[in-house]
């Protein structure tokens, strides 16, 4: 299993409502895509005071590479990842992301 992990450096860090439609669409894919798994989201909590400037992030669970590899150019995700580059400061340098294996 790989995770998929994206932080979010938003533009307006007070106005999540920005974040329901794309996150919808990610969520989704979920019963479109065989190799994702699971999508959690939610604001950054950032217990340990070193990621301030990533006020939202999301994991994509997904199977293996294949899968992350359909989860990419799926329609659904270029369309939310293009709302969340708009969502962010600095457009798509507002953005981290991380693949970790796991399992």
């Amino acid at each position: 299993m790989l995770q998929h992990c994206v932080l979010l450096s938003l533009r307006d860090p007070d106005n999540l409502s920005a974040l329901v439609e794309p996150m919808a669409l990610i969520s989704g894919l979920v019963d479109k895509l065989s190799g994702v798994l699971s999508v959690t989201h939610g604001p950054n909590i950032d217990l340990e005071g070193k990621s301030k400037l990533f006020q939202y992030g999301f994991i994509v669970t997904v199977s293996d590479e294949a899968g992350l590899a359909d989860y990419a150019p799926h329609p659904d995700h270029q369309k939310a990842a293009a709302m969340l580059i708009a969502a962010c400061e600095g457009g798509a340098d507002g953005i981290l992301v991380a693949d970790i294996r796991c399992g």
